[in-house]
């Protein structure tokens, strides 16, 4: 999900959310995808299950990014895109009968990644999530808190995890939710009030309100490549102009959206203001349209 951004030789960036609110009892929610019953709880209907024969040898699959549901928490996937596995519901015969997982995929050497969205009902944080693993696990991402050992903590309402390292086989997921019922609070801000790139990759980290466009103000680090004939140009910026505590600029064009037509127009060094959303994206921190 690298992105278009709007810039002037000031660019712009992305507004947050931040909450607050009283304390709550946690609740666990589980999602069990290692059997039909637990697949249907969630969503999946019946006649999609897949059911593998009983002389097959290899699995079948229901081809699915979801959405998945129990409780108003919902999860959902998104493909690694052409050339990897589509994700899906999987179903093969073990020793002991039917196995059953959910299947998301990533390609290392295509740098191709799949991703898992966790989200919990509106005003509620995700405080914790413990996955059971299948045959097959790659130690993912998280695009906030903390990932660990099949085991993320934090506080955010969504949690997405990239597979970066290949295939996931998921079993089960517990989610604890918690903390604060959230109140949301505009932090939109101007280009006057600008943010600075630590703040921006500071509001990455914090995961809270990553929907919503803001201005970020920083000075041009390094440039990978002006697509004139394509109307765009990616950069890194950072707040001292130096390749430390970069973030990137992915096919920005002018403000309004004008095209990037001129070579040169753009220089390491120079000052620039981008407005657009900031994510965490495939290791990545960027700054998207």
């Amino acid at each position: 999900m690298k992105q278009n951004y709007s810039f002037i030789k000031l660019f712009m960036l992305t507004v947050m959310a931040l909450f607050a609110g009283n304390a709550m009892a946690q609740t666990e929610v589980k999602f069990d995808f290692a059997t039909p019953d637990g697949l249907k709880a969630m969503g999946v209907p019946e006649d999609k299950i897949p059911t593998v024969a009983a002389s097959a040898d290899a699995g079948v699959g229901y081809e699915t990014t979801g959405p998945f549901t129990m409780d108003g928490v919902t999860i959902t996937s998104k493909d690694a895109g052409e050339g990897v596995n589509t994700n899906r519901v999987w179903s093969a015969k073990g020793n002991d009968g039917t196995k059953y997982d959910y299947r998301v995929y990533g390609n290392t050497s295509k740098e191709l990644y799949g991703t898992l969205t966790i989200t919990a009902p509106s005003g509620q944080d995700i405080t914790g999530i413990t996955f059971t693993a299948g045959n097959t696990w790659n130690e993912p991402t998280a695009n906030v808190g903390t990932y660990s050992s099949k085991a993320w903590s934090g506080n955010a309402n969504s949690v997405t995890l990239t597979m970066s390292k290949g295939q996931c086989q998921f079993k089960q997921i517990t989610v604890t939710i918690g903390g604060t019922p959230q109140e949301i609070v505009s932090i939109a801000n101007t280009p006057e009030t600008a943010y600075t790139v630590a703040r921006a990759l500071e509001i990455i980290e914090a995961g809270q309100g990553l929907d919503t466009k803001v201005y970020v103000k920083g000075k041009v680090s390094q440039i990978d490549e002006e697509g004139v004939g394509y109307g765009n140009i990616t950069f890194w910026m950072s707040d001292d102009g130096t390749t430390t505590n970069q973030l990137e600029a992915y096919h920005c064009k002018y403000l309004e959206n004008k095209t990037y037509d001129k070579e040169g127009t753009v220089k390491v060094g120079d000052e620039v203001i981008v407005y657009g959303v900031v994510v965490y994206y495939n290791n990545k921190t960027i700054i998207k349209i």
